[in-house]
């Protein structure tokens, strides 16, 4: 539900109500986003490829937020994943199914982003540029929600999964 607001006009027109003076344009920001979206689908992907049955590690933690950029320690952020799951002795395996993986993945990023690390991640950003304090933006359990407020109505009417509950319902 929350990728309903991963555009760039949602997300402006969430930045612009609710955001009052975030730094970045919707566009820069998903743009400086996607790295690290990317890696943590491909770390969701290979976790249920090679069975690890692990729940995601925190991304953010290994990352720092610069002008232009998120740097992101992706060594660190594998090797703690791969800790979480007692196995380390597979790092070799993880790698090589990532870079498998990765060449799969469509150029849209609205087919593999997973709207938690979507939500989790504008989050952090948020609060790192703009501040988490005077109703700056909402909670992160709340911002996923606060999001879809900013989805157009005749946007979301058309869209099949709710075209479909409408039918069920009338």
């Amino acid at each position: 539900m929350q990728l309903y607001a991963y555009s760039p006009d949602v997300l402006q027109r969430y930045l612009d109500l609710v955001v009052l003076g975030f730094p970045l344009r919707a566009e820069a920001t998903l743009r400086l986003m996607e790295p690290v979206l990317r890696e943590m689908a491909l770390s969701r992907r290979v976790n249920d490829t090679l069975r690890l049955a692990t729940a995601p590690v925190d991304a953010t933690d290994d990352c720092e937020i610069s002008d232009a950029a998120i740097v992101c320690d992706t060594a660190r952020f594998t090797l703690r994943f791969l800790s979480k799951a007692a196995a380390t002795h597979r790092r070799d395996e993880y790698l090589a199914e990532k870079r498998r993986l990765e060449a799969l993945l469509p150029g849209d990023p609205r087919f593999w982003v997973h709207g938690e690390d979507f939500v989790h991640l504008l989050y952090w950003i948020i609060v790192r540029r703009r501040g988490a304090g005077s109703g700056r933006t909402v909670s992160r359990d709340l911002l996923g929600k606060a999001l879809l407020l900013a989805v157009p109505f005749d946007v979301v009417v058309t869209k099949p999964l709710f075209v479909e509950l409408r039918r069920r319902l009338s």
